[in-house]
This record gives C-alpha cells, structure tokens and sequence, in this order.
C-alpha cells in the first residue's frame, strides 16, 4: 500500500452513507447499524469515480 496523497478534483455527484449491517439483540430489542461514507466524484470529462471507507 502506498503513503503517497492523491488529489482528485470534480464535481461530488453523491455522498451518502452505505449501510454494511444491522444488528438487533433479541432480548432488548436495541440495535446497531454500521455504515460505510461512499461518494461519487466526476471528472471534467464526465467521467464518474468512487471511493469508499476512511479515505475522507
């Protein structure tokens, strides 16, 4: 894995947050959602790129 910073430069098409799982005990009926940043950037051609996780 590589140290070096990118520097990506566009538009932000969309930024959310993505669900990865939903945990629910039983017993209490409490629950956790665990949830992942996802965004979409496009380039100054159109093109559109994704990153995800603790990049941002």
């Amino acid at each position: 894995m590589s140290d070096e910073l990118a520097i990506v430069r566009g538009i932000v098409a969309t930024a959310r947050e993505q669900v990865q799982s939903v945990r629910v005990d039983r017993q209490t009926g409490y629950g956790r959602v665990s949830t992942m940043p996802d965004l979409w950037i496009r380039d100054e051609n159109g093109k559109e790129h994704r990153y995800q996780g603790d990049l941002f």
